[in-house]
């Protein structure tokens, strides 16, 4: 578990820095975000897998339960949006919102419930902040390209 969360957080990390660069334009920014969320899906999904698996309270469960079936549906956006050709295909915003303001809470409060060591559990928020700053920069691309 210990190693899982070093390798999610270092992903995610690398990934954010990568989706605050500049863009040539809105579409082909979309297109790039949605390639970050893509690629950090699946160490995120380990995690939060990995933290099914531990005895934690059934409150933390339910979290865990909501905040992987809203990055579900992100991931599964991002994988459609980054293989289409820029300008065709888009996120859902509402999707991009909730995982921001529902999905990422959710998480960081199962982890703290989890009973992972004070330095894991951090290693883990840290790791779930990156990922909502890959969030955040897909919903501003999104919403610069649904501009007029």
């Amino acid at each position: 578990m210990k190693k899982s969360l070093i390798v999610a957080i270092g992903a995610a990390l690398a990934l954010a820095a990568c989706a605050t660069q500049p863009s040539v334009s809105p579409q082909v920014s979309v297109q790039q975000q949605a390639k970050v969320i893509a690629q950090a899906c699946p160490s995120l999904g380990q995690t939060v897998t990995e933290l099914q698996a531990l005895n934690m309270p059934p409150s933390a469960q339910s979290d865990l339960g909501k905040a992987k079936a809203l990055g579900a549906k992100v991931c599964e956006a991002a994988t459609v949006v980054a293989g289409a050709k820029p300008g065709t295909a888009n996120f859902n915003l509402a999707d991009l919102r909730a995982v921001y303001s529902q999905g990422v809470p959710d998480l960081i409060s199962a982890i703290k419930a989890s009973p992972l060591t004070p330095q894991q559990q951090n290693t883990a928020i840290v790791s779930v902040m990156a990922a909502q700053i890959i969030v955040q920069g897909a919903i501003n691309a999104t919403q610069a390209a649904a501009a007029p």
